[in-house]
């Protein structure tokens, strides 16, 4: 039978069949195997029976939580896949990095005038990068807000192709401290351009 619900990364459904069918669809030969799963009728064996195979040279015994990590480390280290989608984050990082630091640039270049008044009459140095610093605030805030949004749409799209999205705290909590390191490095430039702000530009 073919699972429901359950689809592999290449969207492919799981399928369960008798041992001869599956040697018979994988193209093996009637003495071959990959992997046997063992289910026990009673768990309280398992401990004991893990214990005899490892002794056995020729067999190599997978726990569930093992078995995971093995096919995750394929996914992502093994077949590309996860290459890619790491190129397509520091690509996307890149791309929004430089757009954040040139809206923020020119928002500062806008004011120096303003700016330069402030440093005249006594602002200091720390107060004039409030101006660009609370527009970082507002540029992450928004970025993490809108992203949250899009990945849940994703999410639901994806799941009605058949393909199951988790978004985890400990993604989402990434994803923010991506977002704020990505607005606080494109905001070097504009916080170097308050720093130099000579006073006397106001009397230019």
């Amino acid at each position: 039978m073919a699972t429901h619900g359950i689809r592999s990364f290449t969207l492919n459904p799981y399928l369960f069949t008798t041992t001869t069918n599956a040697r018979r669809l994988l193209n093996v030969g009637e003495n071959q195997a990959m992997y046997y799963v063992i289910d026990l009728a009673d768990k309280q064996c398992g401990p004991a029976l893990a214990a005899w195979m490892k002794r056995q040279p020729d067999i190599q015994l997978l726990d569930t939580a093992t078995w995971s990590k093995k096919t995750q480390a394929f996914w992502v280290s093994g077949s590309g896949a996860g290459a890619a989608l790491l190129f397509t984050a520091i690509l996307g990082l890149f791309v929004g990095g430089v757009i954040v630091g040139q809206t923020l640039y020119s928002m500062t270049k806008e004011h120096l005038l303003e700016l330069a008044t402030l440093k005249a009459v006594g602002a200091r140095p720390f107060e004039l990068a409030g101006f660009v610093l609370w527009q970082v605030a507002f540029l992450a805030a928004a970025g993490v807000v809108s992203g949250f949004v899009l990945a849940l749409v994703l999410k639901r799209v994806l799941e009605n192709a058949g393909l199951t999205v988790v978004v985890s705290p400990e993604t989402v909590g990434l994803s923010v401290m991506a977002t704020i390191l990505m607005c606080a490095m494109a905001s070097i430039t504009s916080l170097v351009a308050v720093y130099k702000l000579e006073a006397a530009t106001v009397l230019r």
